[in-house]
């Protein structure tokens, strides 16, 4: 059960990074995904975005956000300050978005030039793996994943 939800809450994550980081200037940005065919609640006044473009419906926002705190283990007060979603006072915000940039940098441009590849993608659970902290050192491999050379 908790890996079937770890791999919905990285599935989640991976969409949310790649629908709404913005690239380096002078690079397309990644559409937003669509809602579901509902209307989104109009944007709140006092809206601080960076990364996201700046016409993201709500709806879009908040399950991204949703998607961070699943793939961080934490809440939004780990980026936020309580009541005031809009303040840079929090420096793990810009940390944030830092790491926003870098997973669409890696999913649009590194992963893509790496011959052979694939489809290859990161997004914050790759690393975090449900926890604030990135784990140091990579998951085990099991036993006979790696081809033989």
């Amino acid at each position: 059960m908790k890996s079937t939800f770890t791999l919905a809450a990285a599935t989640l994550v991976f969409a949310a990074s790649v629908a709404f980081a913005q690239p380096p200037s002078g690079t397309p940005a990644v559409p937003p995904v669509k809602g579901e065919g509902q209307p989104s609640p109009p944007a709140p006044a006092g809206r601080n975005l960076q990364v996201f473009p700046a016409d993201v419906p709500q709806r879009n926002l908040m399950n991204a956000m949703q998607a961070f705190t699943a793939a961080l283990g934490v809440n939004c007060s780990h980026c936020h300050v309580p009541g005031n979603f809009a303040s840079d006072d929090n420096p793990r915000k810009n940390i944030a978005r830092g790491m926003m940039r870098m997973t669409w940098q890696l999913n649009n441009q590194t992963l893509p030039a790496i011959e052979g590849l694939g489809e290859t993608r990161v997004s914050c659970a790759t690393c975090h793996r449900g926890a604030a902290v990135p784990a140091l050192e990579p998951r085990p491999t099991p036993p006979g994943a790696l081809p033989k050379q």
